[in-house]
C-alpha cells in the first residue's frame, strides 16, 4: 500500500501533491514540503492506493492549526542607576523585543521581579523598556502566551558601578543608553568598557529616547579663539575632554525638551573631568599669556570653581555638534554660557564627585552639572568674556550724514537685561570717551534700531565709535568697533532757523568746504513758493538772511539745494 500527501492550495482552491511513499508509513513531516506561509490554519488531504482483492483508492483530509513559536530577545543596557531597592538591588533598564500568535502576552523574570505585560501589537512586539530589580548573575526572561507556548531569553547582570572616566587615546569615545522619562540618574559608560563613565543624565520627566555621548579627550590642550566682543579672537584655552550629547528624541537642538505632559521641563546633566584635565588647562591658559596683553590673561584659572561651560547649538546647520568648536555659530541665539553663581545658567562643580556618586576611590575625578533645555556640544574654560553680548547685535555702522554729522546706526534682535548704551568715541581706535546715551529695551525678543547723532565730528577727522552695553545689575561688554569721517571738500553744514519763532527776519549759517552757488526756495504750509533765489558762497562759514515782513503768520519749508543735496529747514513765523 502507498500513501500520497496534498497540501490545499487555498489560492487555486485545489490540492497539490507533496510527496509520498509505498508500502510504508509515511514518516515525512508534510509541512515540510508543503507551499504554504505562516498561516494559523493548513489543509492536507492523505489518498491510500490499496493492493488486494476487493480494495479501492481512499482519503482522508486533515486540516492543522499551526501557531508560530513565541519569540523573545533582552537587552540590558549597561546605565547603572542609583536607586536603591531591596538592599543592595538595583533597578535596571530592560529592553524586550518578542512577538507571540495571540493577542498579548507577559514577560517573567527568573529574580523575582515584577512580570511586565505588554498590550496587543498585532501580536508583534517592538522594544519595550522596563526596569527590573536584578542582581548579579544570570536572568532568564520567559514569554509565555495564551496559547502555552514558551520562549526564553537569558541575561547576565555586571553588577559593578563604574570606576573612572576614559583616560586614554583614541580622542573619541561613545557610550549610548536609553533614557525613557523614569526621572532617575543613568549613566552613560564608554562602550566596551563598563567601568568608564562618561555623562550621567537624569530625564526630569522627558523620554528622551536613545542618548548617545561622546567624550572628545585631545591629546594636547585646545587652543580655540575667544569670541567675545573686548577680545575677540585672542586664542584661550579649553579644557582638552569636551563633550557632545544628542537625544533620538530631539535630534533637533532647537527643540526644547518636554516632560511626559507636553510641559517645557529641563534636564540634569553632569559631565565627568579629572584632576589632570583642569591642570592641562590651567597651565595652558597662563602659558598662552602675553606680556601687556590683557585679553591673553583673560582665560586664566586656578580654581575649579570658576569654571565656565559653554553649550553650543547650531540650530542653522544641524549636525555641527560634532567636538569642533571653530564650526559653530558664535551669537547668543546659538549659544550658553553656564557658570558658578549665575542666575540664568547656573554651573556646579561637584569636587570628587565621580567617588561621592559612585563610591569608589574616584576622589580625583569631579563633575560639572548644569540644567539645559536641549543637548548639545559642551566645552569647559576659563575665560570670562566667552559669552556673547547679552544683546544680539544685527549690525553697527557709522555713516556720513552729507558732511554734516556722523550718525551711528545699529539693531538688535534680542536683549536680555539691557539697560542702556553707551556710545563711545575715539580718534586713534585704542582711547575711547564716552560722547552720548541711548537706552536699551530691557528683555525683548523682537528686533529693535538704534541710532545715535555725533554733531560735535570735526572735518577730516576720522572717528572710531564703539557701543558699551550696560546690564541692569552694572555688567557690561563692548560691540564691534566701526569709523567714519567727514571730508574737507565736500563739507556742507546747515544750522536751523535763528530765532525760530520769528517775528520780521531770522538767518541760517552755512558752512561749506568750497565756494559754491545754492538755490532757496521758501514754501508756505500748502506747497506754494513765497520766496526763492540764489547766492554764492563762500569757502568756510556763510551766513544766510532772510525777511518775513511780508509774509503771514504760520510754519515755512524751506529747501536750500547744493549740488545733488537738498536740506530741509522749517521757520514758525509769528505775529
Amino acid at each position: 500500500m502507498s500513501y500520497q500527501w496534498a497540501a490545499y492550495n487555498y489560492g487555486s482552491n485545489s490540492y497539490t501533491n507533496i510527496g509520498g511513499a509505498t508500502n510504508a508509513a509515511y514518516t515525512t513531516d508534510p509541512l515540510t514540503n508543503a507551499d504554504h506561509n505562516d498561516s494559523a490554519l493548513y489543509k492536507f488531504k492523505v489518498t491510500y492506493n490499496r493492493t488486494g482483492s476487493g480494495c479501492s483508492a481512499a482519503s482522508d483530509e486533515i486540516e492543522i492549526t499551526i501557531f508560530p513559536t513565541p519569540s523573545l530577545t533582552s537587552t540590558m543596557e549597561d546605565c547603572a542607576s542609583t536607586v536603591v531597592d531591596n538592599g543592595n538591588d538595583k533597578w535596571d533598564y530592560i529592553y524586550t523585543q518578542g512577538s507571540a500568535s495571540t493577542p498579548g502576552f507577559m514577560v517573567s523574570d527568573s529574580s523575582g521581579g515584577a512580570e511586565l505585560v505588554y498590550p496587543a501589537n498585532n501580536g508583534v512586539q517592538s522594544f519595550k523598556i522596563y526596569r527590573v530589580p536584578m542582581g548579579s548573575g544570570s536572568h532568564d526572561f520567559k514569554i509565555v502566551d495564551d496559547n502555552g507556548c514558551i520562549a526564553v531569553s537569558t541575561l547576565s547582570k555586571n553588577s559593578a558601578l563604574p570606576t573612572t572616566v576614559p583616560t586614554t587615546l583614541p580622542s573619541t569615545n561613545n557610550g549610548q543608553c536609553y533614557v525613557k522619562g523614569f526621572n532617575e540618574w543613568v549613566h552613560i559608560r564608554k562602550q566596551g568598557a563598563s567601568n568608564e563613565a562618561m555623562v550621567s543624565v537624569q530625564d526630569n520627566g522627558v523620554d528622551l529616547g536613545m542618548v548617545t555621548a561622546t567624550s572628545y579627550l585631545e591629546s594636547t590642550t585646545p587652543s580655540v579663539n575667544n569670541m567675545g566682543a573686548t577680545c575677540n579672537g585672542t586664542p584661550q584655552a579649553a579644557m582638552r575632554r569636551h563633550f557632545v550629547v544628542k537625544s533620538s528624541n530631539y535630534p533637533d537642538p532647537s527643540t526644547k525638551f518636554q516632560d511626559n505632559n507636553a510641559n517645557p521641563t529641563n534636564v540634569n546633566l553632569r559631565l565627568y573631568f579629572t584632576d589632570a584635565d583642569f591642570a592641562d588647562l590651567s597651565d595652558a591658559s597662563t602659558n598662552n599669556n602675553v606680556p601687556g596683553n590683557q585679553c591673553t590673561e583673560d582665560d586664566d584659572i586656578t580654581d575649579k570653581q570658576n569654571l565656565y561651560l559653554t553649550k553650543y547649538s547650531d540650530y542653522g546647520q544641524l549636525g555641527n555638534e560634532d567636538g569642533d568648536y571653530m564650526n559653530n555659530t558664535f551669537t547668543s541665539a546659538y549659544f550658553k554660557v553656564f557658570n558658578v553663581g549665575n542666575a540664568t545658567n547656573p554651573l556646579a562643580i561637584q569636587d570628587s564627585g565621580f567617588d561621592t556618586e559612585f563610591g569608589t576611590n574616584g576622589s580625583n575625578i569631579h563633575y560639572a552639572e548644569l540644567s539645559v533645555s536641549e543637548f548639545s556640544e559642551f566645552w569647559l574654560h576659563g575665560s570670562t568674556s566667552g559669552a556673547p553680548l547679552p544683546v544680539e547685535m544685527l549690525y553697527i555702522e557709522a555713516k556720513n550724514i552729507n558732511n554734516e554729522y556722523i550718525k551711528i546706526n545699529w539693531a538688535t534682535a534680542t536683549e536680555l537685561n539691557n539697560r542702556m548704551f553707551e556710545v563711545e568715541r575715539s580718534t586713534d581706535g585704542i582711547s575711547f570717551a564716552k560722547i552720548g546715551t541711548v537706552m536699551g529695551n530691557g528683555t525683548s525678543t523682537e528686533r529693535h534700531d538704534y541710532s545715535y547723532n555725533d554733531k560735535t565730528a570735526a572735518v577730516g577727522i576720522r572717528y572710531y565709535y564703539r557701543l558699551k552695553q550696560i546690564d541692569f545689575d552694572e555688567a557690561y561688554e563692548y560691540s564691534p568697533v566701526v569709523s567714519e569721517m567727514l571730508k574737507g571738500e565736500d563739507l556742507f553744514k546747515v544750522s536751523e532757523f535763528v530765532p525760530n519763532p520769528a517775528a520780521d527776519n531770522a538767518k541760517i549759517f552755512i558752512t561749506t568746504g568750497k565756494e559754491q552757488g545754492i538755490q532757496i526756495e521758501m514754501h508756505n504750509y500748502i506747497g506754494e513758493v513765497v520766496k526763492h533765489g540764489a547766492m554764492y558762497l563762500n569757502k568756510g562759514n556763510n551766513t544766510v538772511s532772510f525777511d518775513f515782513a511780508d509774509l503771514a503768520a504760520g510754519t515755512y519749508t524751506t529747501r536750500i539745494v547744493s549740488g545733488t543735496n537738498t536740506y530741509i529747514r522749517r521757520v514758525v513765523i509769528t505775529r
